[in-house]
Order: structure tokens, then sequence, then C-alpha cells
């Protein structure tokens, strides 16, 4: 049986390498064993990392949902709570 050749190789290892840099974000202890040598990022702790499978749909819209997981939900909130609207001008969040 012939083996069928992805027309996309890259599309699984995206997804797989963005777990394992969000895994290695997160805990580390798990970098400085994967990755020992690494000079840049040593003091760097540990990072929030929110996870988002695009299956969701969050009344918050995408960005209010990272923020509400991040603990900052407030700072997203006039993006999205009386109708979704873009950021425009002086109206970033900080």
């Amino acid at each position: 049986m012939a083996r069928s050749i992805s027309p996309r190789p890259w599309a699984a290892a995206r997804p797989t390498s963005l777990i394992a840099f969000g895994l290695l974000a997160a805990d580390p202890e798990l970098r400085r064993e994967v990755v020992p040598k690494l000079a840049s990022g040593k003091d760097f702790g540990s990072a929030k990392v929110v996870i988002f499978n695009g299956h969701q749909n969050p009344d918050t819209l995408l960005w209010g949902y990272i923020a509400d997981r991040l603990g900052r939900g407030e700072v997203m909130a006039p993006f999205w709570k009386n109708g979704a609207r873009r950021a425009g001008g002086g109206d970033h969040p900080r």
C-alpha cells in the first residue's frame, strides 16, 4: 500500500511546537532540564500560559478570554462588554 504524503507537512508540527513552548515557558525546572545551556531566560521564572483551542466561543471574545484567564479581564472588558469593537486611537489596554 502506498503511503500518502501530506501536502502540508508542517501542519502537525506547528501546534506541537506551540504546546512545547508553552510547557517550557510555564515550568522553569522543565526548561532547565530540556535546554540546560539556554543563556537567555535563566532568570525568567514561570509564565502564565493560556490555552485556546479554536473550538471555544467565549462571550468575551478571544482577547477577553485570554485576559480573564490571566486575571486581567477588566482590562479587555470595554472592547466586548457592550458589543464587540476594535481598539483604536488612545484606548489600547495598558
